[in-house]
């Protein structure tokens, strides 16, 4: 069994690695704040939201980023025939009150009839200005 000044000789060794973790991380953050680009970097997003909720995650990185001022997201397109997919982009943005971002979508037959379980959840239960595709000009437009 340890003896009671070998208990507090690791407490402390563990105290003091906890210690330097923490400045390496303080130190990172900070180096990380002081490289920041001038200006936001341009960015379109091109999703197929629907399939798996990793286009989810990634719209709200992106807007997460534009709160930041990393990233400017000049537009969100849909990429799959799905109608209601372009409304679960929409209802991204707009949480994140980003209405004034363009939307496009894809409108042909690919996997229109593809859908996931958050897709429809974030269209039929979140507000969202866009419900269809038919409300927004052709991805390639945008």
């Amino acid at each position: 069994r340890a003896s009671r000044a070998g208990r507090r000789c690791c407490a402390m060794a563990r105290a003091a690695w906890l210690l330097h973790a923490a400045a390496c991380v303080a130190l990172v953050a900070a180096a990380a704040r002081a490289q920041r680009v001038a200006s936001p970097v341009p960015l379109i997003i091109d999703t197929d939201m629907a399939f798996d909720v990793d286009d989810v995650g990634a719209v709200c990185i992106a807007n997460a980023l534009a709160d930041a001022g990393e990233v400017d997201i000049l537009a969100v397109v849909h990429d799959t025939g799905l109608p209601q997919g372009v409304a679960a982009v929409s209802a991204l943005m707009h949480h994140y009150g980003r209405d004034d971002v363009p939307l496009g979508a894809f409108k042909g037959k690919f996997a229109a009839d593809k859908t996931g379980p958050y897709d429809l959840d974030l269209t039929d239960n979140w507000p969202a200005p866009v419900k269809s595709y038919a409300q927004v000009p052709d991805a390639v437009a945008v």
